[in-house]
């Protein structure tokens, strides 16, 4: 006699009803995008990636002069 140690064996017919109805999706009209505010927002994050890599810099130089300070002594 062979054990089944699975409950899913058996195909439950209201597993495969759908009880929700599928939702339609609706296509938003077309806005008009101006280019000028994208460019601006591109220079922002520039600017914040250079600011990061700037701080990450100065972190690991005096990161270095504590260490040569410290061997130093």
């Amino acid at each position: 006699m062979q054990k089944n140690y699975f409950h899913n064996s058996k195909i439950n017919i209201d597993f495969l009803e759908t009880k929700t109805p599928i939702k339609k999706q609706y296509i938003r009209k077309k806005e008009k995008v101006d280019i000028n505010t994208l460019l601006n927002k591109v220079k922002l994050e520039e600017k914040k990636e250079k600011k990061k890599i700037f701080i990450l810099c100065l972190g690991v130089s005096l990161l270095m002069a504590c260490v040569t300070f410290a061997s130093i002594i």
